[in-house]
């Protein structure tokens, strides 16, 4: 009897896991360090620096990406000095700010990405096009952003702009953000400035979307002007 409904709890908890979705000023759902291309754990503890958790339907190949794309927003985050980590249903790709690429295309289960979808509340089997859903994380693992795209308005055309446009014209704004940030009378740290910059670049890249607005746990942190 007891057996029993431990085993009803825990497929309970299983399935009402998702979709809770993670809001800003919570802390940041654990993400496994596969998906950095980690093997020694080295980034399962806190990262030093700020990360953005992108989730796509698509990414490269399947939206006519090549290696020029790539570098491209490589040499975005290497200017940053933050971490990408892009993924989708189909695998899962890393840009760090030691200019490390680090792709996992077609895993085979795609059980550290399904979790990733799973915890951050994200459906991961949506048809649309674009960018999904993305959280600018800083180095104290708080969510300092966090858009979700929501249904979309009945006059709202089916496909939206491919996720590696909207990536990089997020990456773009975020670069000049910070720097404007760094130049103020505030004086951020440059870390600051980066999540800043971040947040800014993010926010217009996304604008024009729909959002699912989670309301947070916790009351987020200001920015520092």
């Amino acid at each position: 009897m007891n057996q029993s409904r431990m085993k009803t709890a825990n497929d309970v908890e299983e399935v009402s896991a998702f979709p809770a979705q993670v809001a800003e000023g919570e802390v940041a759902p654990p993400l496994s360090p596969r998906l950095f291309g980690d093997s020694t754990n080295r980034y399962s503890g806190n990262f030093p620096h700020t990360r953005v958790v992108a989730f796509v339907s698509s990414f490269c190949d399947a939206e006519g990406a090549d290696e020029a794309d790539l570098e491209r927003i490589r040499a975005e985050v290497r200017g940053l000095g933050a971490t990408l980590l892009v993924l989708s249903p189909k695998g899962s790709w890393c840009f760090g700010p030691d200019d490390r690429l680090f792709r996992r295309l077609a895993p085979g289960d795609g059980h550290d990405e399904s979790a990733a979808f799973r915890r951050f509340g994200v459906p991961e089997h949506d048809s649309r096009d674009g960018l999904r859903a993305v959280f600018v994380i800083d180095g104290a693992e708080i969510v300092r952003f966090a858009h979700v795209k929501g249904a979309p308005a009945p006059t709202s055309p089916a496909t939206g702009r491919p996720s590696k446009d909207s990536l990089l014209r997020a990456l773009v704004i975020a670069a000049d953000a910070m720097e404007r940030a760094l130049k103020t009378s505030q004086r951020p740290s440059p870390a600051e400035a980066m999540t800043v910059g971040l947040i800014t670049g993010f926010k217009q890249a996304t604008a024009s979307q729909p959002r699912t607005r989670v309301a947070a746990q916790t009351t987020p942190l200001p920015l520092p002007w």
